[in-house]
């Protein structure tokens, strides 16, 4: 049975689902936590992965205390470790990149939305 209208939009924002594609997929699976964190934990997480925030991304991302971002963050490894589990082939396609130097960034560009694959690139590669 298939759906009579198709809003990618929304499947996009529930489902690991790829616009355009069949199949789910690892790197929207990573892109939905990273849409789920709260956005001062996101910037928080770029932080510390070395990325220069704006002034105001930073006065954002200081009203998360560091409790709020360890729980917030142990949170999302756990469902990133659990989902590696349905998603195998990729997370071993994904070690491998974070492994070699490779650019993780250009593994979440599916995503399509350029500030959530910045976060998702750098909790990936976590």
């Amino acid at each position: 049975m298939g759906l009579a209208h198709t809003d990618m939009a929304s499947i996009i924002k529930y489902l690991p689902y790829r616009r355009n594609e069949g199949g789910l997929y690892l790197a929207e699976v990573v892109g939905l936590i990273a849409r789920d964190l709260e956005e001062p934990v996101q910037l928080e997480l770029l932080c510390q992965a070395g990325v220069a925030l704006t002034d105001d991304e930073e006065e954002l991302r200081k009203r998360a205390s560091q409790e709020t971002f360890d729980v917030a963050l142990k949170t999302a490894l756990g469902r990133f470790d659990a989902l590696c589990i349905w998603f195998t082939e990729e997370a071993a396609d994904l070690e491998l990149i974070c492994a070699t130097g490779g650019s993780v960034e250009r593994y979440f560009m599916p995503i399509n939305e350029p500030e959530i694959e910045r976060v998702a690139s750098h909790a990936g590669s976590s």
